[in-house]
Parts: C-alpha cells; sequence; structure tokens
C-alpha cells in the first residue's frame, strides 16, 4: 500500500471522529438546554390576543371557553367528550346530582351541551344547554348566583336564549317557526321536560299570532340604528291573523304588521328538579310592545328585545314603498276612510303621536322615526304611534278632512265614553305636504276657504246629501279638540318652489282626483255653474297646484292662526351653509316654512326628506318628553 494512500485513511477517520464528536457535543448542549428550562412558564403576547382568549367560547369562536375546559380537566373528561360527548356530559351531569360540582359544572353542562348540539344538530341537546344555563343564572339558593362582574353571567344567557330559539325552531338551518312547533314533552338522557303552554297567550287584541321569525340573525339595513336590548330569551318578529276576520280592520293594526315577541321558559327549583330527573317548565309569551322584563324571584329581569329587526323585517315585506307613487297619482286608496293604522294595540293611557307623510311618500317614510322613538323607554311608556296613509294628489283640503274624521272615528271608537285622558292630548307630526294637513286638524277657517271655490253659501248650493256632507267637511275647519299639539317638517305653508316649475305643472297634470271628489264636482258644476269657481272637473286643483306659492289655497290657509291652546314647533331644512333667511331644502325655501307663532322653531343642514335627519328626531323626542310635562 502507497504512502500516499495510508494518508488518504488516516484523513477520513479524522473527518469520522470530528463529525462524532460535533454530535456528541450537539446532543449535550441540548441536555444542558432543557434541563435550564422550566416545566412552566410564560411568554409576552399582545393584549389583543389574550383577549381573544379570554372571549372565546363556543358562541364566538366555536371553542370551548377556558372555564368549561378546565372543568373537563378537572374531571378528566376532555379525551372522553371528544370521542363520546353524550356519555361525558351525562357523567358530568351525574358528578352535579351527587354534589361533586357546583354552579361551575352547570355552567359547563350547559356549554358542552350546545357544543354538542352545534356539531349534531339534536335540538335536544339545545334545548339541554338552555336548562342548564338557566339553572347555572338561577340556582335554587340565591347564594349562589353568579357575580354580576362574571363574564359567565352574559355568556349563560347567550346560550339560554341561543339554545331556546334553535330548540324552538327544531334545527339551524331552518329559518321560521310555527306555533305548533312548541313541543309538550322532550327526552333528555337523564329524565324528561315537560313544557306547559297556554295557547291563549297566542291572542293579542283581534290578531292571532301564527308565525314567528327569528330576528337575532338578521342583518339590518335602511336604519341607520340598530337596536338591541340584552337580556333574557328568545327574540322572535310575529305575523298575526285576525281571530275573528269580519273585525279585521276594527284594531286599526297597520297591514302585515310584525310584532317584536319575547319566548321564555320559567323553571321553578330547577336544581332539585334536575337531580330528580322530571323537570317541569312554563313557557311564556311576552309582546315587547306591552313587557320589558320578566320576575324570576325577587329578580327583575330584562329581556332580550330586538325591536328594529322586526321593524325592518316587517317593512322589507310591506307594500308601501310601491304605493307611494300610485297614491300620489291616485290609483292607490281613492278615498277609503281605514287610513289611519297604528303599530299596537290601543293602550288606555297612551298618548297617541300621529305621523303625517308628504308628497309621492308613505308611512314608511317614518321608519327612522320610528325606529329610534321606540328605542327609548319613556316614550314607549307614554306613548302610542299611529300613522296616516293617503292619496297624496289629492287636493289639500280633502285629505286634511279624512285626517280630521278619522282621530275624530277612532278616538270616538277607542273611547267612547271619554275616560282616557290620554285620547284628548294628541300630538300631530306632519311633514311636507303632511304639515299642512296637520294644521288644518288645529284651526278655526270660518268661510274662507269656502270663500275660493264658491260665491253663496253652502246651504243655497243645489247639491245631494252626499256632495253636501263632504264639501262641508273639506271647506270648513274648526279645531280638532284632542289635538293639542303640532309640529311641521318642512312644510311649505307659502308654497313649493318645484310646483311652480314646468316639471310640477306637467306632473299635476298626471294626477288621478278620487272617485267621490269628481263625482262632488260633477253635481256642483252641473246643479251650480254659475256659482262654482271650476268650470270643469278637470280644473280642480291637485295638492301640487295647491302647493304653487301662487295658490290663493295656501295664501287663506297661512292666513288663519292656529287654535289657541294648541302648542306648535316647526323642523326646518335649509340646504349648505348659507344664509338661512335666503336659503332653501331643494323644494321648500325657508320663508316658506317659517312661522312666527311657533313655541319653537330648529332649522337644521340638511334637505327636504329630513324626517329622518337625526337632528330632527332628536328635537321630535324633546318635544314629546316636553309634552307629558305638561299634560294635567
Amino acid at each position: 500500500m502507497s504512502c500516499q494512500h495510508l494518508e488518504n485513511l488516516e484523513v477520513v477517520d479524522e473527518y469520522a471522529r470530528l463529525h462524532r464528536l460535533f454530535f456528541l457535543a450537539a446532543a449535550l448542549l441540548l441536555v444542558f438546554l432543557t434541563a435550564c428550562s422550566t416545566p412552566v412558564g410564560v411568554k409576552r403576547v399582545s393584549p389583543e390576543r389574550v383577549h381573544r382568549n379570554i372571549q372565546s367560547n363556543v358562541l364566538s369562536t366555536g371553542r370551548l371557553s377556558e372555564s368549561t375546559q378546565n372543568m373537563l380537566y378537572l374531571q378528566n373528561l376532555q379525551e372522553r367528550f371528544a370521542r363520546d360527548p353524550e356519555a361525558a356530559i351525562l357523567e358530568l351531569h351525574g358528578l352535579f346530582a351527587t354534589g361533586v360540582i357546583g354552579p361551575n359544572g352547570l355552567f359547563a353542562l350547559s356549554e358542552l351541551s350546545f357544543a354538542h348540539a352545534e356539531k349534531s344538530k339534536d335540538p335536544t341537546y339545545y334545548m339541554l344547554a338552555a336548562v342548564y344555563a338557566y339553572a347555572f343564572l338561577f340556582p335554587d339558593d340565591p347564594a349562589l348566583e353568579p357575580a354580576p362582574y362574571d363574564p359567565r353571567l352574559r355568556l349563560a344567557c347567550d346560550l339560554y336564549n341561543r339554545g331556546l330559539l334553535v330548540a324552538y325552531l327544531g334545527s339551524e338551518e331552518k329559518t321560521t317557526g310555527e306555533v305548533s312547533a312548541i313541543p309538550r314533552q322532550v327526552e333528555f338522557p337523564f329524565g324528561r321536560l315537560n313544557i306547559h303552554f297556554d295557547r291563549s297567550q297566542l291572542v293579542w287584541g283581534n290578531r292571532r299570532f301564527v308565525h314567528f321569525e327569528p330576528v337575532s340573525e338578521l342583518q339590518i339595513r335602511g336604519l341607520r340604528n340598530h337596536y338591541r336590548f340584552p337580556g333574557i330569551g328568545a327574540s322572535f318578529a310575529a305575523s298575526t291573523e285576525p281571530v275573528n276576520p269580519e273585525e279585521d280592520s276594527s284594531d286599526h293594526l297597520i297591514p302585515g304588521l310584525k310584532v317584536p315577541v319575547v319566548l321564555f321558559f320559567r323553571f321553578e327549583k330547577l336544581h332539585e328538579q334536575l337531580i330528580a330527573g322530571e323537570i317541569d317548565t312554563t313557557a311564556e309569551l311576552n309582546v315587547a310592545y306591552e313587557n320589558d322584563s320578566v320576575e324570576i324571584g325577587e329578580r327583575t329581569i330584562p329581556l332580550e328585545l330586538e325591536p328594529s329587526s322586526s321593524l325592518a323585517y316587517m317593512l322589507s315585506e310591506s307594500r308601501f314603498w310601491e304605493r307611494e307613487l300610485k297614491q300620489f297619482f291616485g290609483r292607490g286608496l281613492q278615498g277609503t276612510t281605514s287610513s289611519l293604522t297604528m303599530l299596537s294595540p290601543y293602550r288606555p293611557g297612551r298618548v297617541p303621536v300621529v305621523l303625517v307623510h308628504g308628497t309621492a311618500s308613505s308611512s314608511a317614510r317614518w321608519a327612522e322615526l320610528v325606529n329610534d322613538l321606540h328605542s327609548d323607554a319613556e316614550i314607549r311608556e307614554h306613548y302610542q304611534i299611529w300613522l296616516f296613509n293617503y292619496d297624496t294628489g289629492s287636493p289639500i283640503a280633502y285629505s286634511a278632512a279624512l285626517l280630521r274624521q278619522e282621530i275624530r272615528s277612532v278616538v270616538d271608537q277607542l273611547d267612547p265614553e271619554g275616560k282616557d285622558p290620554a285620547l284628548r292630548e294628541i300630538v300631530v307630526v306632519g311633514h311636507s305636504q303632511g304639515g299642512l294637513l296637520t294644521k288644518m286638524t288645529a284651526i278655526s277657517s270660518g268661510d274662507k276657504l269656502w270663500n275660493l271655490v264658491a260665491d253663496v253659501p253652502l246651504e243655497d248650493m243645489k247639491l245631494s246629501d252626499d256632495s253636501r256632507k263632504i264639501l262641508g267637511s273639506s271647506m270648513f275647519f274648526e279645531p280638532v279638540p284632542e289635538v293639542r299639539r303640532v309640529i311641521f317638517i318642512a312644510t311649505p305653508h307659502r308654497g313649493s318652489f318645484i310646483s311652480d316649475r314646468r316639471l310640477g305643472r306637467w306632473v299635476a297634470r298626471l294626477v288621478k282626483l278620487p272617485r267621490n271628489i269628481t263625482e262632488v264636482g260633477v253635481d256642483v258644476i252641473t246643479a251650480n255653474p254659475e256659482h262654482f269657481a271650476f268650470a270643469s272637473v278637470d280644473a280642480i286643483p291637485s295638492s301640487v297646484e295647491n302647493m304653487r306659492t301662487t295658490s290663493p289655497f295656501l295664501h287663506e290657509l297661512d292666513s288663519i292662526p292656529l287654535a289657541p291652546g294648541v302648542a306648535s314647533h316647526s323642523i326646518i331644512a335649509v340646504k349648505g351653509e348659507g344664509p338661512i333667511d335666503t336659503g332653501d331644502d331643494g323644494v321648500v325655501a325657508y320663508k316658506s316654512a317659517h312661522l312666527e307663532e311657533v313655541d319653537s322653531e330648529l332649522v337644521i343642514r340638511g334637505v327636504h326628506s329630513c324626517q329622518s335627519h337625526p337632528y330632527a328626531i332628536r328635537e321630535v323626542h324633546r318635544i314629546l318628553i316636553l309634552h307629558l310635562g305638561d299634560q294635567p
């Protein structure tokens, strides 16, 4: 063997020896580092991550909360729950029944039941989650109630609400529920739940609840504010049908009304019943307009209310929107008299607020105002909202007569003996043309308006009884005694410059007058041609012509003061940042909307459709609170 070959072998051996030494050193270093590391340690993370970990639970992230995970580890059930969740829940229930675990176990049982229900879609476990949550929230011994700062308290409410909601629907995929879906019994792994439900709760005034839409998951559009009032119970928007179809319109409820209701299951001595395995509960249906809390023991617990969702859901299915132009061009209501509607049945002691919409509009345009007013407990407690809907192309005096007649008729029907003083404190709020109708509920016109259309007294005209009655109500006005306060919003007291323009005149020609006005016109012109101001029915002015700045009708109406004792307020919009006195809202000039004699005036920077402006709503709210203080 050559010397060169021996040298090469020596180099290879040396390389192998160094390689072994390197791995040995690395292994020693790893052992050293491991020996220096403690079994328990910490590392700094961001506050956001800490908050996410604290707030993580089965509802927010789909992961069990830290509290429930701790309970599983303490009872050595984490692996069993992953493998056989029903067996793990039953074992944990047994530990509660034997007193091994207390309230903490009830919360864990609720969250574990809900987690299993989410995967299995078994409504039994949704209901079980609600039962355990109730037991945690309202223990038999008040000393065991969760502390007010315990984050599990709110989560337990949500588990109860959500569990009850989905258990009632039958599955998360099902989006609506029928009354018949409320079960009588539910079989649990450890016993049975007996549900008692008095079906008389389904009757509300003259209506019966027939269909429930869960609202907690609805995403609202079109409403600026979404009001949720946290509490307990499953929230629904309930559809109704008349108990007696022949009396369908006698309650004056708005067509297609969706009523916010809360389903609540009440338990007594639930801890004892959970141990015994025989549980009784009473299902209660609460209408949000009437109840906002329940009594549990000596505690008053707020109900979970979502009025905004119910309102938006109702308006999404409403025919108001498609009727707006029809009602302007005279192809909508056509003179029907059932146009004053309510958002809830009449309740004595609550002052009516009558909302009157403007031209080519509908009551749906009050949605923002209604939504915000209903969010205030004091307003809900003391007021009821009525909506006046009318053909906005009809002559203003005729529409005002319908408004007046409707107010008097409804008040007489609801309170024929005059025992409810709240019905004698009505507030009327009108936007645009609706403000003119509003004014005409609170004036004494004498013969000023009549003299515009005839040169002889009404009693001297040759007319049918029906024609005389319609003309009398439309041309002669006395204050409606029940109206005590009026609010004008962007009201053209001296006309709208839009009505003066060519487009306004062209649109006016397309308006179709109500049939009964046409018939009156024919009757008057045929029998009294020399005394009537209009030579043909086509010459009778529509609301657009009534609102011209040169309109004799508006000139006379403007000269008539409001009746003594009627409080009044103006809300006026002015576009841009220029001078108010020479400004306008795009439809009505400030000088047309301004009234010297009102008790207050608020000018907001905005456009004509300002009834949804936050400042306008805030001002209406202020006035309504003021009105409460002025009542005897």
